[in-house]
């Protein structure tokens, strides 16, 4: 693994260190925790923003493994 990999993905692990949790966290016996992930815009653009990259990062290496 290169230097600059293992920068990357040791920068993305700290990431959840420094983010700062709100009221409502945390396995409640109501159920109502999934609605709170899915529903909260802080928790559901950030997600978006990780399926968005994880599929243009999984098109370009499709296109890089496809022979011309």
């Amino acid at each position: 693994m290169t230097s600059r990999v293992a920068l990357t993905l040791g920068s993305l692990l700290t990431v959840p260190l420094a983010a700062s949790a709100h009221p409502g966290h945390g396995l409640d016996p109501s159920g109502t925790s999934l609605l709170h992930w899915l529903g909260e815009p802080e928790h559901v653009l950030p997600l978006l923003g990780v399926v968005c990259l994880s599929a243009v990062l999984w098109g370009m290496a499709a296109l890089s493994r496809r022979p011309d």
